[in-house]
């Protein structure tokens, strides 16, 4: 399944000012099965799931735009994650991560639960 936008929503609160902990949205979202096997796999689910997040809350909505707008913060990413690998994703893995490799509905859940 490839999908060129991001399946999931992001409800915030209805402040228009808020903060969370990014690294509180990291441990909620590795509750979440990875469905990948673990041969070939590079990225940890969870941190990517947490920059999907983040990408789709500064206004990315395409797979182009989370990997292009996640190439251009690889730096700063690979430090608040302590990531492996400087590099991003390609935007065909992030429609493979985002499409086939976990319950898009719990995911929603996760979010929903964090953000409320």
């Amino acid at each position: 399944m490839q999908y060129s936008i991001i399946p999931f929503e992001v409800k915030l609160p209805d402040q228009s000012d808020f903060t969370f902990d990014v690294h509180a949205l990291r441990v909620c979202l590795e509750k979440l099965l990875d469905k990948r096997g673990c041969e070939g796999r590079i990225y940890a689910l969870a941190p990517l799931l947490t920059i999907a997040v983040l990408a789709k809350l500064a206004g990315h909505n395409q797979m182009r735009a989370v990997a292009h707008w996640a190439k251009l913060q690889a730096r700063n990413l690979t430090n608040l994650f302590d990531l492996p690998h400087l590099t991003m994703p390609h935007h065909t893995t992030w429609s493979r991560i985002l499409g086939e490799t976990m319950d898009i509905n719990q995911f929603e859940a996760v979010i929903a639960n964090f953000f409320c």
